[in-house]
């Protein structure tokens, strides 16, 4: 027998065989199949945590502008004006100050800030699942008021953004996050579906200032879909 030279032998086993080849990519594949289910409903829950920790903190500055403005919650721009300002100030504007930006440098009328902070959906007016801005209408945000404050609309009179008007605090929905992205200020009534980031539940902050997940069914107006639960829209329509 002849032998190979030592250069000639390290060179022969230095490469991997076909079948070597293939046993090493259906291990890679069955691990990736493993671990992206895992890492998606990672993502998911953190998401979903940093959009209640938003929640958190829009609602304790609501309290916070209630109690400097004679226990009354933000208005929507329909029914107040700051400054005799254009266009009036929308709830997020207002809340402004309470959240460490500087309404001085950045006042209501000043579109074309609060439009780019609307549409952004890693800032605190978002939920951060929230569809990107290029996939927005103009002004687009995830994040509304409770439109039954309002008293245009039917019993509104009862609530009129006073907080201390609330009977249950804890029952009752103050701000929540929305699908589809919309140019808004409020929200009044669940959309038909609900799919954000592969989640099945809306986060909604309470104006005791607590956050909840709820389905579509326990945020529903129809008593028959919430059996021995609340209205957490508008405690004066069982």
């Amino acid at each position: 027998m002849i032998a190979l030279p030592q250069k000639d032998r390290r060179a022969c086993r230095a490469g991997f065989t076909l079948g070597e080849m293939l046993v090493t990519v259906a291990l890679i594949g069955i691990l990736a199949s493993l671990l992206v289910p895992g890492l998606q409903s990672s993502r998911r829950t953190a998401m979903a945590l940093k959009g209640a920790s938003n929640l958190r903190q829009l609602a304790a500055a609501e309290l916070l502008y209630a109690g400097d403005n004679n226990g009354s919650f933000t208005l929507t721009w329909y029914y107040d004006n700051l400054n005799n300002a254009p266009n009036g100030a929308t709830w997020r504007q207002r809340l402004g100050s309470y959240l460490n930006i500087d309404t001085s440098k950045h006042p209501s009328w000043d579109s074309k800030f609060w439009s780019s902070i609307q549409m952004d959906p890693q800032s605190i007016y978002n939920v951060p699942d929230s569809a990107p801005a290029s996939k927005r209408p103009a002004g687009g945000a995830s994040v509304f008021i409770n439109g039954w404050m309002q008293p245009s609309y039917p019993g509104g009179a009862n609530w009129n953004f006073r907080m201390l008007a609330v009977p249950k605090p804890a029952e009752t929905i103050l701000l929540g996050e929305w699908t589809p992205e919309t140019n808004g200020d409020t929200m009044r009534e669940p959309p038909v579906t609900f799919n954000r980031g592969g989640r099945t539940k809306m986060l909604m902050a309470f104006c005791d200032g607590h956050v909840e997940e709820l389905t579509l069914r326990e945020l529903s107006h129809a008593p028959a879909d919430r059996p021995g639960q609340p209205n957490r829209w508008n405690w004066w329509n069982p």
